[in-house]
């Protein structure tokens, strides 16, 4: 998959998603404590 995002401009946005997900994840880590896991 990253040999596909970096060979094709068009997918060359691949590479932000996992930042932007650790960001936003981070972001909102105080909420996420909060919801319960189903095991």
């Amino acid at each position: 998959m990253v040999n596909i995002w970096y060979k094709s401009g068009s997918f060359q946005h691949g590479f932000l998603i996992f930042p932007i997900t650790i960001y936003l994840v981070w972001l909102k880590r105080e909420v996420i404590r909060t919801i319960p896991l189903n095991v």
